[in-house]
């Protein structure tokens, strides 16, 4: 998840905001579902 979140905030510049629709929807998209799958993991557990 770390390495999502570095990834995010790597791809966008404050200079050059082409690549924020990319950084917002899609990055926190995985990481919301890979968010949601290690807490219902750990529920489980």
């Amino acid at each position: 998840m770390a390495v999502l979140l570095v990834y995010e905030h790597a791809i966008v510049r404050p200079d050059d905001l082409r690549r924020l629709d990319a950084a917002f929807f899609t990055v926190n998209g995985v990481l919301s579902i890979a968010f949601c799958a290690f807490v219902a993991l750990d529920a489980l557990l």
